[in-house]
């Protein structure tokens, strides 16, 4: 039943410790490998692993919260995001947002010359 309910794998009583921790770690390397860390776009890239906006190879200035912001995007690419779904991928521990911050932030990530070029496509 478990497998029907969109589990992958299971383990039986009475199990092994170390069986489990071996399940385990097999799980989140598999689950590792399948995200995509970098994404790019034009002469543009976004490196989640390193938290960078890079440029023609230079890093490009953004704020924590314009990463976060810029995150939801790539990884939503060909979905349209209201505007709760972005409050919610910009929030984090002690963040308080209202409406208006978002609007803000993402103006400010589309504002400079220097600012990823907008409709690129992302790959």
């Amino acid at each position: 039943m478990g497998f029907e309910l969109g589990a992958d794998d299971h383990v039986t009583k009475p199990f092994s410790p170390r069986e489990l921790r071996a399940r385990i770690k097999a799980h989140l390397r598999r689950a590792a490998g399948e995200a995509q860390e970098v994404f790019r776009f034009g002469d543009a890239e976004v490196d989640f692993a390193r938290g960078e906006v890079r440029r023609n190879g230079r890093p490009i200035d953004v704020s924590a919260l314009e990463f976060k912001l810029l995150g939801a995007f790539v990884r939503n690419r060909g979905r349209l995001l209201t505007r709760e779904q972005l409050l919610d991928a910009a929030r984090g521990p002690g963040v308080a947002l209202n409406d208006r911050a978002v609007d803000n932030h993402i103006v400010s990530l589309g504002g400079s010359s220097s600012r990823i070029r907008r409709n690129q496509r992302i790959s």
